[in-house]
């Protein structure tokens, strides 16, 4: 637009003529009248800098804000995390979706030759992104050379502005199949016809960015093929490993946010009161990081403190055989993971959750994998109750030896299943140990509920 324009806009907003405007980063430098101003809508947040987000805040501080991203920069995702700012998700996709294939492999021309040739042959259309226009005429040669048959049309930043609008033109209009480009297409590109996807040395890329881009196809009822090359013989690393990695596991449609939060593992939180969007948390990791976060908010806040209620970690001294077996999840990590995941539960639903999800992910539920879910269940319940440890008595029962701040010093427990002496509390358990251990353990877990209900200012 030009000058004129623009002031003529800001004038009719600031009487109250005109009540949305919509705009680029130039909206930073209108003079706006603050009064007017009750919502603020930042679009593709990952676009803009902190320093650029202040401004559109400070333009009001009483205004709303709401920012929309695929995938969030690691430093809203953990704010968001932290209770700072609410999230809300959308992952339904559109009707007739499907998920986008998703290929890493390295650069190999009968691998490129063979998913170019299908979607031609399906009369689709391709990006091929090549990020470096130094040689991406070099990269026109190749391809020409390896399937004669495609029609190719390059775009990038630098092309005059009258060139590179005519050339995406003429693709939209399909008078080539494939666009050989950088990576202007990350945004704003709604292309249905175009249904595969080449990222060339795809371990130079932002996981959000590649997430980005994979996102411009599949956006029709056909099936879409996203490949992610590396440089063949080439050495990578191990961040950009975990980068690729990450995008191949999630690929299925709505993952953006388990996308944005391997980013945030992987690069860190960044400052919460700078201006750095993402930064190294390595060196204690990200659970302990948000965890000392999460409690100085907290403090803050003026709520209180259960960090000593944290700090207990009951000990369970029970036979039973509780492991996720090499049979039903063969990759270790996934298995750590999954430990992981099922031990940092808060609450009994997050824990179911957790099985559902577990069999949704990997299939029927093994016996031992389901004792060890009641094993995290009876951890739930104990730390509930403050208990230290909890160990097999003999057939039938169990000893808990309860913290000196257990609240169920101060009650009388009003049923004969249990025993208090001093600190030791004897439980009995219908089922026996050796012949039913997960009826066993479901019926002390159930014991253990029993008593959390018992207190005063619990709700279990």
């Amino acid at each position: 637009m030009r000058k004129a324009a623009v002031d003529d806009t800001v004038t009719q907003f600031n009487r109250g003529e005109l009540e949305i405007i919509i705009g680029t980063h130039r909206v930073l430098g209108l003079k706006l009248r603050a009064q007017n101003i009750v919502l603020v809508i930042i679009d593709e947040e990952q676009k803009f800098g902190v320093r650029h987000k202040e401004n559109l805040k400070s333009l009001k501080p009483e205004a709303h804000i709401l920012t929309l991203s695929a995938t969030p920069i690691p430093r809203t995702l953990h704010m968001s995390l932290m209770g700072l700012k609410d999230i809300s998700m959308i992952t339904e996709p559109p009707q007739d979706r499907m998920a986008v294939k998703t290929y890493v492999t390295d650069y190999n021309e009968h691998v490129l030759q063979t998913a170019l040739h299908y979607e031609i042959a399906r009369h689709g259309q391709i990006y091929f992104v090549h990020n470096r226009i130094h040689d991406i005429y070099q990269m026109r040669e190749q391809l020409q050379k390896l399937i004669p048959s495609a029609k190719i049309v390059i775009a990038h930043g630098k092309l005059p502005k009258t060139e590179l609008e005519q050339a995406i033109v003429d693709f939209v209009e399909q008078k080539f199949n494939v666009l050989l480009c950088t990576t202007i297409i990350e945004s704003g590109i709604d292309m249905p016809n175009v249904n595969t996807l080449v990222v060339n040395r795809a371990d130079c890329f932002g996981l959000a960015q590649l997430y980005q881009l994979r996102g411009r196809v599949g956006r029709s009822d056909r099936q879409a093929h996203a490949y992610f090359l590396m440089e063949k013989d080439g050495v990578i690393t191990e961040e950009a490993q975990k980068r690729l990695q990450a995008l191949a596991t999630h690929y299925e449609l709505g993952s953006g946010f388990k996308v944005a939060y391997k980013d945030l593992e992987i690069r860190g939180a960044g400052n919460l009161i700078g201006s750095e969007q993402s930064g190294s948390i390595a060196t204690i990791g990200l659970d302990m990081f948000t965890s000392l976060v999460d409690r100085e908010i907290k403090k803050l806040r003026g709520q209180a403190d259960s960090s000593l209620d944290d700090d207990i970690d009951p000990e369970i001294k029970i036979p039973v055989s509780a492991v996720i077996p090499k049979n039903y999840i063969s990759n270790e990590n996934q298995r750590l993971k999954l430990y992981k995941k099922i031990f940092s539960c808060s609450d009994r639903d997050e824990l179911a959750d957790t099985v559902v999800e577990t069999e949704d992910l990997y299939g029927k539920i093994p016996e031992a994998v389901f004792l060890l879910f009641s094993i995290a269940e009876i951890k739930l319940h104990l730390r509930t109750i403050k208990a230290e440890k909890i160990r097999f008595y003999r057939q039938g029962f169990f000893q808990i030896k309860l913290h000196a701040r257990s609240p169920l010093q101060k009650i009388t427990l009003n049923t004969e299943n249990y025993m208090l002496q001093a600190n030791n509390l004897i439980m009995q358990s219908e089922a026996q140990l050796l012949d039913e251990p997960r009826r066993m353990l479901d019926n002390l877990s159930k014991n253990l509920y029993q008593l959390v209900k018992q207190l005063p200012t619990t709700t279990g």
